[in-house]
């Protein structure tokens, strides 16, 4: 069972917090502001996975958001620590993987060239939340890496620019299947 004192810890009272290793930095910094983009979205992607009927996309989605916390710990764990070797990583395959869910949703989703404004479906309209929140990860995922020389995040960032489109064309896809209704 979780102690109280784990979550409540009073050390960010003054405005700080800790990365992984314990390294103190003020609330505001960059990393925090791109981690709490990134737990944002895995928050959200929850949301889409509680509105979901048809539990076709529940694993992909999970799977998803196991990707996104390896993300998050890349950014949160510096790579002069020694947690740092221990950490998952995300590879070339996993950015793979989306584009091949994404190559068979597109297939399914019939598009049309022309601009789309959100909210045909409860799920598509959440699905383009993802999407957005996706693509501010992303940016400040880009000011990480190049203000902070953190080239081991290229891969994660390859991995939030795919992410963005994939959300985009499940978004089309939910607003032409009518039976992927919500709950």
């Amino acid at each position: 069972m979780l102690e109280f004192d784990l979550v409540t810890t009073k050390g960010g009272d003054k405005g700080q917090s800790s990365l992984y290793n314990g390294d103190r930095l003020p609330k505001d910094d960059l990393l925090f502001e791109t981690l709490g983009d990134i737990d944002e979205l895995t928050s959200y992607i929850g949301v889409l996975k509680a509105h979901l009927v048809r539990k076709h996309f529940l694993k992909k989605l999970s799977l998803i958001q196991r990707d996104l916390l390896v993300i998050g710990s890349l950014i949160a764990t510096p790579p002069h620590s020694e947690l740092f070797d221990d950490l998952k990583t995300l590879n070339q395959k996993d950015t793979e993987k989306l584009e091949k869910w994404e190559k068979i949703i597109f297939k399914a989703a019939h598009l049309k060239s022309e601009f789309i404004l959100p909210g045909g479906t409860i799920l598509s309209s959440y699905t383009d939340v993802c999407r957005t929140i996706c693509r501010r990860s992303e940016r400040h995922l880009v000011r990480v890496i190049n203000q902070r020389h953190l080239v081991h995040l290229h891969e994660s960032c390859r991995y939030l620019n795919r992410l963005s489109d994939y959300f985009f064309v499940l978004a089309r896809y939910f607003d032409e299947n009518k039976k992927e209704r919500a709950r």
